[in-house]
């Protein structure tokens, strides 16, 4: 089992450094068990959870986030349902550091909550059946988890689609947006690099992944080199 460290790894000089870029709400403690194994297999880690990002006090949020974006070596976005309360007209944060990460050719590694697809899916269904909005599929995927909530044998990817708070919304269209961005959606299939998104139902399953992308440091090492 894996232990949640509560206190900030210090920054060490020649190890590469990975931002993390993803919605928190709901989501802390693996942000955090995410953070305390890259830190463990030797990389400096940013985040805005515990303060690694630097803090300009003449810049707004979103542009020492995207600076951010500019310092890290690496860079590691998580696609989740719920995207975040921080948002402008042109998206949410953590979306538009998914966007500066790439134009910045910075090399990045993505994982996605395996919900988001079956969202899509249902929102599918819905639209095949008849023109819905959001709110109202957000009413449709709650009687759909309820449903499915009854059956103790689904696995807890599936069954655990709300979060604590049911006053919040636990699903934001843009989390297909950000899908389609990372697959390159509108870009010849030949001509497509960088669209791996790993889907994950739980921590274990972003673990492996981390563990099989990262702990050869001297490959991330030489494909920084050749960023």
């Amino acid at each position: 089992m894996m232990v949640i460290e509560d206190v900030i790894p210090d920054y060490v000089e020649g190890n590469p450094t990975i931002m993390i870029s993803s919605s928190m709400y709901g989501f802390k403690d693996q942000i955090l068990t995410i953070r305390d194994y890259l830190v463990s297999i030797g990389y400096n880690v940013i985040t805005s959870l515990d303060g690694t990002i630097f803090a300009d006090p003449h810049l707004g949020n979103f542009e020492n986030c995207l600076n951010a974006v500019e310092a890290c070596d690496v860079f590691l976005g998580i696609i989740r349902p719920y995207c975040g309360t921080g948002k402008s007209e042109d998206g949410s944060i953590t979306f538009q550091e998914f966007q500066h990460a790439r134009s910045c050719h910075k090399p990045s590694w993505f994982v996605i909550d395996s919900r988001v697809g079956h969202f899509r899916d249902l929102f599918f269904a819905l639209k095949l059946k008849r023109s819905v909005g959001y709110d109202e599929m957000n009413r449709a995927m709650q009687c759909w988890v309820e449903q499915f909530s009854k059956d103790k044998n689904k696995k807890p990817g599936v069954l655990d689609l709300f979060e604590p708070d049911r006053t919040r919304r636990f699903f934001d269209p843009e989390c297909f947006a950000m899908q389609d961005f990372v697959n390159q959606k509108d870009v010849p299939r030949d001509e497509v690099v960088n669209n791996w998104m790993q889907d994950f139902d739980d921590i274990t399953d972003i673990h492996r992944f981390l563990r099989s992308q990262f702990s050869d440091k001297n490959k991330i090492e030489q494909i920084i080199k050749e960023a």
